[in-house]
């Protein structure tokens, strides 16, 4: 399984949540850094996540140590997350995240 980096994804529009890939991609681990140089705040969450706190998990600025990583949940068909299923707003056009993964196969 090898580690994959797609490529920064950004805010187009601050009204709407972006996902992280238009594309069906299985990933046993996902990791968030929010980009240097952003103005302002980024959530992740699903496709109902807010750029207001109110729905979503809250990316701060990037220092080290401040991301985001996802895993899947041991269990029965608990085996990938995809990354069409993982949304960020933002307060700013153009901020956004880099975004590595661990692929499924």
């Amino acid at each position: 399984m090898p580690i994959r980096l797609l490529s920064n994804i950004t805010i187009g529009n601050p009204a709407v949540a972006t996902v992280l890939s238009g594309l069906s991609i299985e990933a046993v681990w996902v990791l968030l850094q929010v980009l240097r140089g952003n103005n302002g705040k980024i959530f992740v969450g699903d496709s109902t996540v807010l750029n207001d706190g109110l729905a979503g998990v809250e990316l701060q600025t990037p220092v080290i140590g401040n991301t985001l990583p996802f895993t899947t949940l041991p269990g029965p068909g608990n085996t990938s997350i995809n990354l069409n299923e993982i949304f960020i707003h933002g307060e700013i056009a153009d901020d956004g995240v880099n975004v590595q993964y661990l692929a499924l196969t």
